[in-house]
């Protein structure tokens, strides 16, 4: 079938007659079924261009329109250029029926289509046939602008020829505007350096209209003579009706000048014969008739695509109205199992509460009691009261910190203490901590030391400060690059510091890593 459609499209270039219709109507049976909107667009063209041949305008125009709407417009093979074709050749058949207003969207259409196609001087064709129409439409003005931006494009593009053969038609509003000079210049360019010759003016009537312009110029500068001669060859040579109204137009107007009065009747009565034969289009009404039709589900189409939107947009409404009710719901949830989790903290930091405070009255009765004792057992006094701090500082602790440390479990609390992770924060964007900062974080990890550690780099001597801060750093569980910027040191510095603290405090003399091991191997009192 696609070689049957390739064979009339290749018909209609080499412009034979197209009668037989029955192949053409096959074709869109099968492509509407089977076909891609390309060749859909295609085949509805063949068919309304053998209507065309065999003068069924309505049918032609009912097709044209069939063929414009299967092209898919949004999709990224679109054919626009043979799109553009359809749609110039519609407005061609709207033109030549007398229904110009129409003609002039479809030839709006076929300039845009030509323009995305990339066929810029095509464009510009179509758009220079929007002037008939306006002239048509008695807007002489309107006509007079669009034949000259045409004239200017061409000239863009280079094409001369194009240009010139546009500059017919202006040449006689420049002579009904008086502009002689100009008006003749264009006269000749169109005669002489257009698209214009001889076989062209015999097979066109349009390209005839060239002894028109004559007339009408030679009407203006007063040579009667030879505006009747070119007005009589008008008449004489052209078939159409409206050829032959604008010649006995022209002969009226030149006999009037004349003053005589029985050639302006004569001929103001075959002016007005020739205008009535022009108008009276047998297929004009029909034409208006689908021209309705097509209006009417051009709209009806309109109305179905809003419908869809609006159905679209209830989906979108009901889908982000689900996606937001399974938002809360999970929201709701989390929420939950955060109090729940949080109530758990709570009451595990009110059971360490009360057992320090339980503790704390039995070291603070064993105190009492061994202080009633003799000096045999004053050590243990002593112990019992470093221990009875100890406590007392954990409940005040606790206290202090309770808003703090509700929120995640016990066995993190140094890790997630806000002076460590403030610490963190510090190293990542390489910024050095302050004396108080430092401070602040040698008081929250002494709470968590084991006493033999406390003994062996709080108390002892030798061991300089900036030593004791890397071993807390160690403890805490900072990486080696953490500590170089918090201690503003470099690493091979910092490595051989571990090592030197080996030997200090384990009489080794291990590896930084191994340091680090034995640091790590102490339990941090995670049980406030």
């Amino acid at each position: 079938m696609l070689s049957q459609l390739e064979e009339l499209e290749r018909q209609n270039l080499a412009d034979s007659l197209m009668t037989n219709d029955s192949l053409a109507i096959n074709l869109c049976d099968y492509f509407d079924n089977h076909g891609t909107p390309n060749e859909r667009m295609r085949a509805h063209y063949m068919l309304a261009r053998t209507y065309t041949d065999r003068g069924e305008a309505p049918q032609a125009l009912e097709e044209f329109m069939k063929s414009i709407e299967s092209a898919d417009t949004t999709a990224a093979d679109c054919d626009f250029s043979k799109l553009s074709r359809v749609c110039g050749q519609m407005a061609q058949l709207l033109f030549e029926n007398n229904l110009p207003r129409n003609a002039i969207s479809v030839f709006k259409d076929a300039y845009h289509y030509s323009s995305k196609a990339g066929e810029g001087a095509v464009a510009v064709e179509y758009y220079a046939q929007q002037a008939r129409c306006y002239y048509d439409l008695n807007l002489p003005d309107s006509s007079f602008l669009i034949e000259n931006n045409a004239i200017r494009m061409f000239q863009e593009y280079g094409d001369t020829l194009s240009a010139n053969t546009e500059k017919g038609p202006v040449s006689y509003f420049l002579a009904k505007k008086g502009n002689f000079s100009q008006a003749k210049a264009y006269i000749d360019s169109y005669e002489f350096h257009s698209h214009l010759n001889k076989q062209t003016i015999e097979q066109n009537e349009n390209w005839k209209l060239l002894y028109y312009y004559k007339g009408v110029y030679y009407l203006g500068i007063a040579e009667c003579d030879s505006a009747l001669y070119y007005h009589y060859k008008t008449l004489y040579t052209s078939k159409s009706p409206n050829n032959l109204a604008l010649a006995c137009k022209g002969l009226y107007e030149t006999y009037a000048m004349l003053h005589k009065n029985d050639s302006v009747a004569k001929y103001a009565l075959l002016y007005a014969s020739n205008i009535k034969k022009e108008t009276n289009t047998s297929s004009t009404a029909a034409l208006l008739s689908i021209q309705h039709l097509y209006n009417y589900h051009s709209y009806k189409s309109a109305a179905e695509s809003k419908a869809i939107e609006v159905m679209r947009s209830k989906q979108r409404n009901v889908i982000l109205l689900l996606f937001l009710l399974i938002a809360l719901t999970v929201s709701a949830y989390v929420f939950y199992r955060l109090r729940k989790y949080i109530r758990l903290v709570k009451q595990r930091i009110r059971a360490k509460y009360a057992s320090d405070i339980h503790e704390y009255s039995v070291v603070k009765d064993a105190l009492r009691e061994a202080k009633g004792k003799n000096a045999f057992h004053e050590h243990l006094a002593i112990r019992a009261q470093s221990n009875l701090e100890d406590f007392k500082k954990d409940i005040e602790n606790t206290q202090n910190k309770y808003s703090e440390e509700d929120c995640w479990g016990l066995s993190d609390v140094l890790q997630n203490s806000s002076i460590v992770r403030h610490l963190r924060d510090k190293a990542a964007k390489g910024e050095k901590p302050t004396d108080q900062e430092l401070v602040e974080f040698r008081n929250k990890v002494s709470l968590f030391l084991p006493e033999t550690l406390t003994t062996l780099f709080m108390k002892k001597k030798g061991i300089s400060t900036k030593e004791k801060y890397i071993c807390l750093f160690v403890f805490a569980r900072f990486s080696p690059k953490e500590i170089c910027i918090l201690m503003g040191t470099k690493s091979a510095n910092l490595s051989n510091t571990r090592k030197r603290l080996n030997g200090k405090l384990f009489g080794s003399n291990g590896s930084a890593k191994e340091f680090d091991e034995k640091i790590l191997s102490f339990p941090q009192i995670s049980h406030l």
